[in-house]
This record gives structure tokens, C-alpha cells and sequence, in this order.
């Protein structure tokens, strides 16, 4: 693949390395096209299949596109216009199955053990966040949370103190000893720096900002910012009260769409 071909640009060669992707060629044609070899991404590429397929036939095109991208990721079926007004709007994440879904998922299936945790249940968790982290494609941001919330469950089960720092170096170590290409990924870079801002900042800006709520958003908007200014070449001031109700509005969106699919 053809590298970057202006300094500080895009890398093709790169982002492709990131996804374990080294050749490309051109195909005369195609006989036949296989599936996944895995059973089980056969069983949980067929479940989100079957379950974009019930979208698109009980809603309108707009809003299949948006809810195919907050679900699981797939912004294909979003028009080009609709992903600049999210990208500049600096809520585009919401489109990317990440840590945020991951831990709203969490959360809402915590709530219904209000007791005491149990081996049991925790392994439900488990495997229900497991399938769904297939079902969006195991992309890095999917990864490091689902890593993340089990090292949280872990700590609850071996009576150990939770320390999200940690938890995100080991988290990264893991990903990287098995794919160390994901270091060129923007989407591992961006997951991470998101992460970290919180784990690192959040606990000072928890003390002048006393909103839950307020205190999240606005520190992972000022970790990304450098960033984005430096990748993308602009920034969105607006992202910090956008993302409020967003995350509001994905809190209840994300949960029931997710039940949906077993229904």
C-alpha cells in the first residue's frame, strides 16, 4: 500500500498496518466469497446482520444509518453530509462502538443486581458484553473497554482496589503484545487519550466542577483537543455542550437497542 504523500498527512500504509492489512491488489473477479471460518463470528455476524436488517425494513433511511452507527459502529450507511455535521460537531464518536457504549452497557446491567455481585452473574456480564464487542467488530476502543471492565470485576471479586490508570497501561500492553500495529491506529490513539484524560484529569477537575455530568464530558474534550488539532486540523469548541445531552440521549438509545436484538 502507498504510504503518506504529504508530510504530517494521512498514511494509507499505515492504517492498514493497524488493521494487520500488508498487500492490497486489484481481482479480476470473484467466484465465490467466504464467510467468517470462526463459529463464533459466523453466530454474532448473523445476529447483527439479522438485526440491521429489521432496521432497514421499520425505518427511514436517515435514521437506519444513524442507528446502524450508534449500535455497532457501521457508518456505511450514513450519508457523507450527516457524518461532516457529527465530525464537526465533535460528536462523530457516538458513531463508533466505544468505550462509552461499552460502559452504558455495564452500567445498566449492574443496576439489575443491586446486591451483593456474584461470580455467576459477573460471568453473565462477561459474555454478554464479549458477544457484543464481536458483534461491533472488536475494534480498539471495544477492546480496551471490555479489558477495562473486567479488570474492574476482577478487582471486585479478589477484593483489590480499583486503579483505572493501571488498568488502562495493562489494557494497552495486551492489545499491543497482540497486535502491535494498533499503535497507528487513530481510533486505539483516540480511545486511549479519551481514557487517560479521565483516569488523569477528571480527579482535579472533579474538585472545581462539581456535576457528574459537566466534569466527564468537558475533561475528555480538553484531552482531545491537542489532538484532534493536530490530526484533523480543527477543533470544536461546541463539543463540550453537544456531548451533555448526547450522552444523555445514547444512555437510553444504546441499552434499548442492544435488547432489541434478542427480541
Amino acid at each position: 500500500p502507498q504510504g503518506r504523500t504529504n508530510p504530517n498527512c494521512f498514511d494509507y500504509r499505515r492504517y492498514l498496518m493497524s488493521m494487520n492489512i500488508y498487500t492490497v491488489m486489484k481481482a479480476s473477479g470473484i467466484d465465490e466469497v467466504y464467510g467468517y471460518s470462526n463459529r463464533f463470528f459466523q453466530i454474532t455476524a448473523g445476529l447483527r446482520n439479522q438485526t440491521l436488517d429489521y432496521l432497514e425494513e421499520n425505518m427511514g433511511k436517515d435514521e437506519f444509518g444513524i442507528a446502524s452507527g450508534i449500535l455497532f459502529g457501521m457508518t456505511e450507511y450514513i450519508d457523507e453530509d450527516t457524518l461532516t455535521v457529527f465530525r464537526r460537531g465533535g460528536t462523530a464518536h457516538i458513531l463508533a462502538v466505544s468505550g462509552l457504549h461499552l460502559g452504558i452497557l455495564y452500567g445498566s446491567l449492574c443496576r439489575l443486581k443491586r446486591k451483593k455481585r456474584s461470580i455467576p452473574f459477573d460471568t453473565s456480564v462477561s459474555l454478554f458484553l464479549l458477544i457484543y464487542a464481536a458483534m461491533a467488530g472488536f475494534t480498539p476502543s471495544v477492546v480496551r473497554a471490555s479489558l477495562v471492565i473486567l479488570l474492574h470485576m476482577l478487582s471486585i471479586h479478589l477484593d483489590r482496589r480499583y486503579d483505572m490508570f493501571s488498568c488502562l497501561c495493562t489494557s494497552m500492553i495486551i492489545i499491543l503484545v497482540v497486535s502491535p500495529n494498533q499503535i497507528y491506529s487513530t481510533g486505539f490513539q483516540m480511545s486511549y487519550i479519551a481514557a487517560l484524560s479521565i483516569a488523569v484529569i477528571l480527579p482535579f477537575a472533579g474538585e472545581k466542577i462539581k456535576s457528574r455530568y459537566i466534569a466527564p464530558v468537558m475533561t475528555i474534550q480538553a484531552g482531545m483537543m491537542p489532538y484532534q488539532a493536530y490530526v484533523f486540523n480543527y477543533i470544536s469548541p461546541a463539543a463540550i455542550l453537544t456531548n451533555i445531552p448526547l450522552i444523555a440521549i445514547a444512555s437510553l438509545i444504546v441499552p434499548l437497542g442492544i435488547m432489541m436484538i434478542p427480541l
